[in-house]
C-alpha cells in the first residue's frame, strides 16, 4: 500500500526518534534524493548533515555506494531518489524533484496529496491524479 497523507506528515515531521533525526536530504552514488532515517538512528552509524532541514541542496551530504550499503541500508534506511515526473508524454525532472503520492484524495476525487521535494522545500501537497509521480509502498509491520 502507499502511506496516507497523515503518514506522510507523520514520517517528516512529527514522529520522535531517539536522535531526533527523522530525514536528510543526500546524494546517494549520484542521485539525488531523500534519506528516511529509522527511529533508532544516531549519529555512530553515519554523522548527516543539515538534517531535518528541507531547505539545502542534495549535495549537502554526498553518499557513496558502499557507505549506503554498509551504514545506511543495513541499518533500515529508506531513499526516496527524486525520479521527476510524467505529464502526459512529457517526463522530465527526473534528478531535480522528487514527488510521491499518498493513498489519501482531496475533497474534489480528481486530486490526491503527495509529497514534494527539490533542492529547496520538501512539503505536501496536492495534484491531478494524471500526473505520473512515484509512489513507494509500504507494509505494516505485525
Amino acid at each position: 500500500r502507499t502511506l496516507t497523507k497523515e503518514e506522510w506528515l507523520y514520517v517528516i515531521d512529527v514522529r520522535n526518534t531517539s536522535s531526533g533525526i527523522r530525514y536528510s536530504k543526500a546524494q546517494v552514488e549520484g542521485i539525488n534524493g531523500i534519506i528516511l532515517l529509522p527511529d533508532f538512528w544516531n549519529d555512530e552509524i553515519y554523522n548527516l548533515n543539515n538534517t531535518n532541514c528541507f531547505s539545502v541542496d542534495f549535495d549537502s551530504n554526498v553518499i557513496n555506494l558502499l557507505d549506503w550499503l554498509t551504514k545506511f541500508e543495513a541499518n533500515g534506511a529508506v531513499f526516496l531518489p527524486a525520479a521527476g515526473f510524467r505529464n502526459n508524454y512529457v517526463v522530465g525532472a527526473g534528478g531535480v524533484i522528487g514527488n510521491y503520492w499518498s493513498a489519501t484524495s482531496i475533497s474534489d476525487s480528481s486530486l490526491a496529496w503527495l509529497v514534494l521535494f527539490g533542492n529547496d522545500n520538501l512539503s505536501v501537497g496536492g495534484n491531478h491524479r494524471w500526473f505520473g509521480y512515484s509512489v513507494r509502498l509500504v507494509y505494516d509491520k505485525e
